[in-house]
């Protein structure tokens, strides 16, 4: 049976962190973050946490993303979360304004896990094409140059960063917090 489009971009971002040799903290910490600069193309952010409602058995959330700088802020160009075995959960992107594509959620008056089927077709293709860009446009060697140890303290620093404006709060969905 063939991957899913979400299974092969989730392929892509793990060869992305192997090849930062942060592996592990991916899989365990409880806020990972890594950005991958590579010029001339937009950095690649991945981040990983613990899922605090688990849609079909994940014990991690993952995201990925592309941002790009308007102002002080950041626009997702795309962002997708996925569960930790590659199927989406939400897909945002900028196009004039920020749209949000939900694939996975659990409704919150029934408890019951809800999928947009439609919306997980229509994002396949875009994340073929991503995962196929991570290859080609040179991500995955870009992240072997990445000093591990100096990444493990951004990394721990994001994290802390991160509990800090967000105490005891693991229901909500991580953010980027580089600026």
């Amino acid at each position: 049976m063939s991957k899913s489009a979400g299974e092969l971009l989730l392929q892509r971002v793990h060869a992305v962190i192997r090849a930062a040799r942060l592996f592990e903290e991916f899989e365990s910490a409880e806020r990972f973050s890594l950005r991958v600069e590579n010029e001339p193309y937009m950095p690649l952010v991945i981040e990983s946490w613990p899922a605090s409602d688990a849609l079909q058995g994940e014990k991690r959330r993952v995201l990925v993303a592309h941002y790009i700088q308007s102002g002080e802020h950041q626009l997702p160009d795309p962002e997708l979360e996925m569960t930790d075995g590659g199927f989406p959960v939400r897909l945002r992107q900028t196009v004039c304004e920020v749209l949000e594509t939900p694939v996975l959620w659990r409704d919150a008056t029934t408890g019951q896990i809800m999928l947009n089927g439609r919306g997980k077709r229509d994002i396949a293709e875009l994340l073929r094409v991503w995962s196929r860009n991570i290859r080609a446009q040179g991500f995955i060697e870009a992240a072997s140059r990445i000093v591990s140890t100096e990444h493990r303290d951004v990394s721990a620093m994001l994290s802390r960063e991160w509990r800090a404006k967000n105490p005891g709060d693991h229901s909500t969905t991580p953010r980027n917090t580089e600026t």
